[in-house]
């Protein structure tokens, strides 16, 4: 990649069976992820996805667009402004 290119765009939509299967294999089962009724009465006001399973997602969405060089050397440094809700796409 040289500067002024064009990063392409990488896309990921997550849905709650996407976080259900996430929360199985974490063993985090966290209310607010898993739990509609709990989600309501949060300050979200419905579930949201993991933190980590976005930031997982992100990794991916990076390999896409950089390949080896992001296996080889990519850092992350993330701070989530906003939760992600099943059914939303991240970019």
């Amino acid at each position: 990649m040289n500067e002024g290119d064009t990063l392409p765009t990488v896309e990921k939509t997550f849905s709650q069976d996407d976080v259900n299967r996430y929360a199985d294999a974490a063993g985090d089962h966290n209310p607010i992820h898993v739990d509609p009724n709990f989600a309501a009465g949060s300050q979200f006001g419905r579930r949201i996805a993991h933190g980590m399973m976005i930031a997982a997602s992100i990794s991916e969405m990076m390999a896409q667009a950089f390949g080896q060089d992001w296996h080889k050397s990519g850092r992350m440094k993330i701070r989530f402004r906003a939760p992600v809700f099943p059914g939303e796409t991240v970019r």
